[in-house]
């Protein structure tokens, strides 16, 4: 090789080398200021900070292959999109009830195996967490939830909840401000499981439509086919000092309504809800168009549908 070859290759070389380790956006990401960080025990931190703040916090550390090109396209796209619905650089920024429910869900997409995605976790195995670490972040959120137990009130209110709703004549039909109507069907459905979070004091059951209840049965729900419908029946958890659980006031109807054309733009799902014994229909067209499928985004990979498998393993709809 001439020295004249020879030197056009290490210019060559040179410049694809700047190329890979520029990259068309990887250095793109903005971490800002942090404003109002989680202030959390060392151990719950040290897990936060290796499993979760690369994409939702504003303290992300990029690798080295996180700025290859097209690859820190794809990591600045995952960054900004994980802060949009985490971000534990402006936690102060939530309300003390929205943050528990954020770590609820941290807990539960954790738990579930689906955070870290194991396409991250190929190429940063730092962020695994272990058996330990989950019960780590169990052992924390638990401390944080005060149990108020049933006191003379709370039974008398739903007491008197359940005898207005039995002197009650049928309501009016009720129609969610994007055409969902309420189904006073659900009640014959199959049961597809019955849960309890623990993070907000709720009981919930889960009513499965004939054709999600079908679905279920043939491990065909991913993706639902159209016309599945699932209803989540909420009420508020009483529990006494002796640790029996039973049923509170209600609190609502959630629905779930597949149809992929007709709910393109929140995943093939229409969103729902119907507030208190009168049935009100909840929000309005924008808020059921936002605000439940960015929570529903964690499982995308399941059809938006939490944590049901077929099994029927279920926390939280």
């Amino acid at each position: 090789m001439s020295k004249r070859n020879f030197m056009f290759f290490i210019a060559l070389v040179t410049a694809l080398a700047a190329l890979l380790f520029a990259g068309y956006g990887g250095h793109g990401i903005n971490n800002g200021s942090t404003v109002g960080e989680i202030k959390a025990p060392k151990e719950v931190d040290n897990i936060l900070r290796k499993a979760c703040y690369d994409c939702h916090s504003n303290d992300t550390k990029l690798a080295w292959f996180d700025r290859l090109p097209i690859i820190s396209i794809a990591v600045r796209k995952d960054v900004e999109e994980g802060r949009r619905h985490l971000n534990f650089s402006a936690w102060e920024s939530l309300s003390p009830t929205a943050r528990k429910a954020k770590l609820w869900d941290v807990y539960n997409v954790i738990r579930a195996g689906r955070m870290p995605p194991i396409s991250y976790l190929q190429t940063h195995s730092k962020a695994i967490i272990t058996t330990a670490d989950r019960q780590i972040l169990k052992t924390y959120i638990d401390g944080l939830i005060i149990k108020q137990l049933a006191d003379s009130t709370a039974l008398e209110t739903t007491l008197s909840q359940y005898n207005s709703w039995i002197k009650s004549k049928a309501v009016s039909r009720r129609v969610s401000p994007n055409g969902i109507a309420h189904m006073p069907a659900y009640k014959t459905w199959q049961v597809m499981s019955a849960t309890s979070r623990f993070d907000n004091g709720t009981i919930r059951i889960l009513y499965a439509n004939p054709i999600a209840s079908q679905a279920i049965q043939n491990k065909n729900i991913n993706p639902w086919p159209k016309g599945s419908v699932i209803v989540k029946a909420m009420w508020q958890k009483l529990e006494d000092k002796e640790g029996q659980v039973r049923p509170g006031k209600f609190i609502n109807l959630q629905y779930m309504v597949k149809d992929k054309r007709k709910y393109s733009s929140t995943g093939g799902w229409g969103f729902a809800r119907f507030d208190g014994p009168q049935l009100k229909p909840y929000g309005d067209v924008l808020i059921l168009a936002t605000e439940c499928i960015d929570c529903h985004k964690t499982v995308e990979q399941n059809d938006f549908v939490f944590n049901l498998s077929t099994k029927q393993s279920s926390e939280k709809l």
